[in-house]
């Protein structure tokens, strides 16, 4: 499996790879976003800890496990948030979409859904996985909306599979696409993505 950084275009969203240097931009438009960090287990709300965030981020690209991206929008340039493809697993040809946040305006425009037609395009078409993981707090609610409307199946919930920022055991919900489902769940994208207006959050 050829684990390389890349850049992924879209109409409205570009991603590419997420670069330390990228936090300076970032930083101003996310750290005072209370609702955004509301479920995330260890926020970065300063710049130190969102340089040290996407650090983490990037480390198991080196042993070929992960690629991180930052989005970008694709009309102005702007860059308003950041994904990963990680816990990638060549032998079992499977990784998990995820470390996903969106800066408060992109939110409910449409970039979400083409993000996921993009990061879910290169698992299948260009890494071959079969199956591709999404992940989220249990009672985060929007979250798991936007996990569904993008496709993903609900396999169950891992109870106190994290520990959220108070101390308290977190429950995860766990959802997945196979590569069986990829055909009909890109046909479903891609008419979101070209559908005029926002397409999902």
């Amino acid at each position: 499996m050829d684990i390389r950084e890349t850049v992924l275009r879209g109409r409205r969203v570009v991603l590419e790879p997420l670069r330390v240097e990228h936090a300076e931009e970032l930083i101003p438009q996310v750290a005072d976003d209370d609702g955004m960090w509301t479920w995330y287990t260890a926020p970065p709300r300063t710049l130190d800890a969102m340089r040290s965030w996407i650090e983490a981020r990037r480390a198991p690209f080196a042993e070929g496990k992960a690629l991180a991206f930052a989005q970008r929008d694709a009309a102005s340039g702007r860059l308003f948030g950041s994904t990963s493809i990680f816990d990638i697993d060549a032998r079992f040809r499977s990784a998990e979409v995820g470390h996903t946040w969106i800066a408060a305006p992109w939110r409910g425009t449409g970039v979400n859904t083409e993000a996921k037609l993009l990061l879910f395009r290169h698992c299948f078409e260009t890494l071959g996985l079969v199956r591709v993981q999404i992940a989220t707090h249990a009672a985060n609610a929007r979250s798991r909306k936007a996990i569904e409307k993008v496709g993903g199946t609900f396999e169950g919930v891992l109870r106190s599979f994290r520990i959220a920022p108070d101390g308290t055991p977190r429950d995860t919900a766990i959802y997945s696409i196979v590569a069986t489902e990829w055909p009909a769940v890109k046909a479903r994208l891609t008419t979101m993505v070209e559908a005029p207006g926002p397409a999902a959050s």
